[in-house]
């Protein structure tokens, strides 16, 4: 939907948000500029909000795959980063978007964000406000909120906050990019902040830290190797010496029923554990 398809269809007069001047709209658009102080403005059921775009720090394509493997360096090492490389080189070029993020700050200096647009990614609900510099971007390129201001004030009643204690509300659209990618077989979403640089990712993919499950794979393939080698050395010692090979028999049964019991119960661990996808969705259904 274009904010420029989009009028008002009755006269509005209301205060500006951030200078008091009383604002009359006639046949205007949605998004807007306040005739006295300049400060950017949206429109929403006969109610102005002061809107804010955040500068990108970050908003070249080459620069944000330089700063996610970067990361992946130093939180992961050499290995990390050659699989995020990987990744990255397997991915389609990603353009930066703006995503609109409601604010709503209190008396006590508290700020809460709720996402004013429907997404999938939990991470959209982690966005960072604060950026130091902010853009002027023109109106058409910023897409309008999908999720009203009033169910967002909703959900702040339901929280226990006071209408009274929140002492202003606006709408302020974050710069990101959102990559969608495969990684054990698993669908992963991670978000570059480019305001701030910040990466959100609300599950680190198996490639990038320790596959719990491989090394388990490869206990189990070492373990039937040593048997088969342990068993072919004991019958040729039973063949030597068939009373000695007895009780050497029997003490390495009682050894190995008791090394398989262990490994069967870390097995089971292991592998009772929730998939990356059925832990994302866990903490996504706890929000």
């Amino acid at each position: 939907m274009n904010a420029q398809s989009i009028q008002l269809r009755t006269p509005l007069s209301d205060s500006c948000p951030r200078c008091g001047g009383e604002v009359i709209l006639q046949d205007e658009l949605l998004f807007f500029k306040c005739p006295y102080c300049g400060s950017a403005l949206y429109v929403e059921s006969h109610t102005l909000y002061p809107r804010t775009v955040l500068a990108p720090k970050l908003s070249d394509w080459r620069q944000v795959c330089a700063h996610v493997e970067a990361w992946a360096a130093k939180a992961y090492g050499k290995r990390g980063a050659q699989t995020m490389h990987r990744i990255l080189q397997g991915l389609r070029r990603v353009e930066m978007q703006y995503f609109p993020v409601w604010v709503l700050r209190t008396k006590k200096g508290e700020v809460h964000t709720r996402p004013a647009a429907g997404t999938a990614a939990s991470e959209m609900w982690k966005l960072n406000v604060q950026a130091e510099h902010t853009a002027d971007m023109p109106d058409h390129k910023l897409p309008l909120p999908e999720i009203p201001c009033r169910a967002v004030l909703a959900w702040a009643a339901r929280q226990g906050m006071k209408a009274s204690a929140i002492t202003a509300t606006g709408l302020t659209y974050v710069p990101v990019f959102a990559l969608h990618y495969r990684a054990g077989g698993e669908p992963f979403t991670m978000v570059v902040e480019a305001s701030t640089g910040d990466i959100l990712a609300d599950y680190v993919p198996p490639t990038l830290g320790v596959s719990w499950r491989a090394i388990g794979y490869s206990i189990c393939g070492s373990l039937v190797v040593a048997e088969a080698v342990a068993w072919g050395l004991t019958s040729y010692v039973y063949y030597l010496y068939p009373i000695r090979g007895l009780a050497f028999c029997t003490n390495y049964c009682a050894i190995k029923a008791l090394v398989w019991l262990v490994v069967t119960s870390g097995l089971i661990v292991l592998f009772s554990a929730p998939s990356p996808s059925q832990s994302r969705r866990r903490s996504r259904d706890k929000k």
